[in-house]
């Protein structure tokens, strides 16, 4: 069976796109092959080349609002070429491109099974992002007729969108994000540190960095011992480098190498997930939760409704959801700092993962319809 994917994604950039790839390689391990109809850039090439996936390079316009627009564009103009090339059993697709596919299937009665992905809803808080926001709903509520199967991050996610559109109801699976637990993993011979605590991912205001400094100024008013690593880069770096000389606590290292960027996981006893109060994050499957307990780390994060299914595992710290937020966090953080077990917790969440956060057990619904169709 062959599964055109076609998807946004900007390859050779990592991050979210990472688990795009990854999934396609674990529905390799069943026979499921993948083709990919993507954006163009330095870099495509040779990162598909290296995963060994073929694509169909897409031309699409980076400018600031006009991407989106221009991919959809591209691939109108594509995907029927695209399709009597291939051949595929089933497209996979994301909503931004849900009319254009339906479309192109109907008017050339093309036997295709279709399969849409909602990776996320948009969790940018600029102007641009709350217009892709409203977007994002105007797609849910005029999706086409006629999608065989919806695949969202969480259950939370599920019935948010099931109350935006009236044509689907029952044709929903749920794929969370999963992990790669044989790269993600405590590195032998490195020590887990109680006191340090880590924040990986981007580093960005609609993501809570600037709040857990916040939270960081409150431990340190309590007396308490520890130190916060942020990993990463984004729109909020050059500000955190600029102010880390003010605290003996704070540590800004920006985008690491491997080697660098396994020590400190494998050191950090406690991952943070600081993400604010949004609906975008209410509803969005938390990779770096997953993360961080594959990496024998235990998790504080905000009391998310995606989080709050973790609320009972020991190895789950959720601040409180009243009063002061920055607060609310900083007292989770202290309790987990103040935990004697917590490099025991740690290896616990580390067998959650390895029975609960892969990509084999995330992928099992799916997997199970692709092999019925």
């Amino acid at each position: 069976m062959k599964i055109l994917h076609i998807t946004p994604i900007l390859i050779a950039r990592g991050g979210f796109s990472r688990g795009h790839l990854d999934l396609a390689k674990e529905l390799n391990k069943h026979d499921f092959e993948s083709v990919f109809a993507i954006p163009e850039e330095r870099g495509t090439a040779l990162v598909m080349e290296k995963n060994d996936f073929k694509y169909y390079p897409i031309n699409v316009k980076f400018i600031p609002g006009y991407f989106s627009i221009s991919f959809e564009k591209s691939v109108k103009i594509n995907l029927k070429d695209i399709i009597n090339k291939e051949k595929p059993d089933v497209i996979l697709f994301e909503p931004s491109v849900a009319k254009i596919v339906m479309s192109v299937i109907k008017n050339n009665d093309f036997n295709i099974k279709t399969l849409m992905w909602d990776k996320s809803p948009p969790t940018d808080r600029t102007i641009i992002g709350r217009l892709h926001w409203h977007r994002w709903t105007r797609i849910w509520k005029n999706l086409p007729d006629g999608i065989n199967l919806i695949m969202c991050q969480s259950e939370p996610h599920v019935n948010f969108v099931k109350g935006m559109t009236k044509k689907y109801s029952s044709n929903f699976i749920v794929m969370e994000n999963g992990v790669d637990v044989n790269q993600f993993i405590h590195k032998n011979g490195i020590i887990k540190n109680p006191k340090k605590i880590v924040y990986c991912g981007t580093i960005s205001k609609v993501r809570g960095v600037m709040s857990l400094i916040k939270s960081g100024e409150i431990l340190e008013n309590m007396n308490i011992d520890f130190e916060i690593h942020f990993l990463g880069r984004g729109s909020e770096l050059k500000k955190l480098k600029s102010i880390e000389h003010k605290y003996q606590w704070l540590n800004i290292h920006g985008f690491l190498d491997e080697e660098q960027f396994q020590k400190h996981l494998s050191e950090a006893a406690i991952g943070v997930v600081p993400h604010p109060y949004f609906k975008c994050w209410e509803l969005c499957s938390s990779l770096k939760l997953r993360e961080y307990a594959a990496i024998s780390s235990v998790v504080v994060a905000r009391d998310l409704e995606v989080h709050r299914s973790f609320k009972d595992q020991e190895w789950m710290y959720l601040s409180k959801r009243e009063g002061d937020d920055n607060l609310s966090l900083a007292i989770a953080i202290k309790a987990a700092l103040q935990d004697k077990l917590i490099l025991n917790k740690g290896k616990i969440a580390r067998s959650f993962a390895e029975e609960n956060f892969t990509y084999e057990r995330q992928t099992f619904e799916l997997v199970n319809w692709l092999t019925r169709i």
